[in-house]
């Protein structure tokens, strides 16, 4: 999808909230310390909710919304972490706000068993759901087309078709609603390690491939993968000195 060269497009995330910018107060933090209402969503670690079942706080949220929609100049809203809060909510924001366009980020996990399942309308068929509680008025990423072409860009063309002979993403139900998504800094890990163990097994030399791996598999807390990793950089630079102690100190966390 293209925009003007004007357009301002703003991510904004109603879902939670670092702490001290939280109105404990007036019951707007939840979970947290235990205020507020039932989350009407899931929960993101680490941070408290927002209680969007508040009135004050969505009065707020709708005053800011409007705020830099009107004053500041943004043209457009794209909703982070939307499964935090039901999307009545979003709803209800759009409608006060009147943004030309929005979109939410609706990201649960597909459907896997040996593999990626051919068949995921329950995938899509729940960012669908989230679209119709917002009214139609928000489109949502395509995270369904996302995960398929990740697979058919493998060889498996096979799986570009849907049981129907559409695609087999949210566009190929709800087109219009529909926003293609390829890569963000959200979904770097995971998948950046599938990418590398590939190029691994065509190139299994490769010391810059071997390092980037052996990184990412220390972050994710994959120790014996790590360790595996670092003995066969060991093979390829005996003379690096430090893989050594960097094996041990794998060893020891």
């Amino acid at each position: 999808m293209g925009y003007p060269k004007d357009t301002l497009i703003l991510d904004i995330n109603t879902g939670y909230r670092q702490l001290k910018e939280v109105d404990m107060e007036h019951g707007a933090l939840k979970d947290f310390f235990r205020f507020g209402n039932k989350s009407t969503g899931e929960n993101f670690e680490g941070f408290p909710n927002i209680d969007h079942t508040q009135n004050h706080v969505r009065r707020d949220i709708i005053g800011w919304l409007t705020w830099l929609r009107n004053t500041i100049g943004f043209q457009d809203f794209r909703f982070d972490f939307a499964k935090g809060y039901d999307a009545k909510y979003v709803k209800e924001y759009v409608e006060e706000s009147k943004p030309l366009f929005s979109i939410g980020e609706y990201w649960v996990d597909c459907s896997y068993s040996s593999g990626l399942d051919h068949n995921q309308d329950s995938h899509r068929q729940g960012i669908i759901n989230w679209i119709n509680g917002t009214g139609g008025l928000c489109a949502a990423f395509d995270f369904t087309t996302k995960s398929v072409l990740q697979e058919a860009i493998k060889g498996q063309f096979w799986r570009l078709r849907d049981s129907d002979g559409k695609p087999p993403g949210v566009m190929g139900w709800w087109p219009s609603r529909a926003v293609t998504f390829i890569e963000n800094h959200d979904t770097g890990s995971t998948q950046k390690v599938g990418t590398l163990e590939d190029h691994l097994t065509s190139y299994p030399d490769d010391i810059k491939a071997l390092r980037s791996l052996l990184e990412l598999k220390v972050k994710t807390n994959l120790l014996p993968d790590a360790i595996a990793i670092i003995d066969c950089l060991i093979a390829l630079e005996p003379e690096d000195k430090d893989l050594p102690l960097l094996g041990l100190y794998s060893l020891l966390l």
